[in-house]
């Protein structure tokens, strides 16, 4: 399995003259171990996420998350972003998404997917939409009520309450 990175590794050896016959095995050997390590790590990474999701299913009733386009997500920004889409393709977002739901549907767990739209923006007390954008500042203050909580905590909050809007499905048993 080649990844971008490996490919990138590869063209940089051949750039510099190192994929002579005589030093284009020690190159393969690195490849191998790159390779070795990205796969530990992504194992490593689905292991924790079947955790979260088997927690997840096992001891809430519903799950509520935010209906994300990871692939939307990391193409705007061009260079000055590179780094966080690099991370946030590296994180896997879709495949933690992915064993949540199958967890819920294993435990007959309802799992709901909620529009996403100004979920950080609206207060979780009063309901009232902020117009300016949320820039760096990490506690949401309400202009219309007061309310002050960190901005985090206020979205789910309102995940949550988007959540509960979606009726109940049976859940299965055994």
């Amino acid at each position: 399995m080649d990844t971008p990175q490996l490919t990138t590794i590869h063209k940089t050896y051949q750039e510099r003259g190192y994929c002579s016959r005589a030093g284009y095995a020690r190159i393969r050997e690195v490849l191998r171990a790159c390779r070795w390590l990205y796969n530990r790590a992504l194992e490593q990474r689905r292991d924790i996420y079947r955790a979260c999701g088997k927690g997840m299913a096992l001891y809430t009733q519903k799950i509520e998350v935010e209906k994300l386009a990871i692939k939307n997500m990391s193409r705007r920004g061009g260079n000055r972003k590179r780094g966080l889409h690099r991370s946030m393709m590296e994180q896997t977002w879709g495949m933690l998404f992915q064993q949540v739901r199958y967890k819920a549907e294993w435990a007959g767990r309802q799992f709901v997917e909620v529009d996403p739209r100004n979920t950080s923006k609206t207060c979780s007390r009063c309901g009232e939409v902020r117009k300016e954008k949320l820039a760096v500042y990490r506690v949401f203050v309400c202009p219309l009520c007061g309310h002050t909580e960190d901005r985090d905590v206020n979205a789910a909050k309102n995940i949550q309450e988007r959540g509960w809007e979606y009726p109940a499905q049976p859940t299965r048993v055994g």
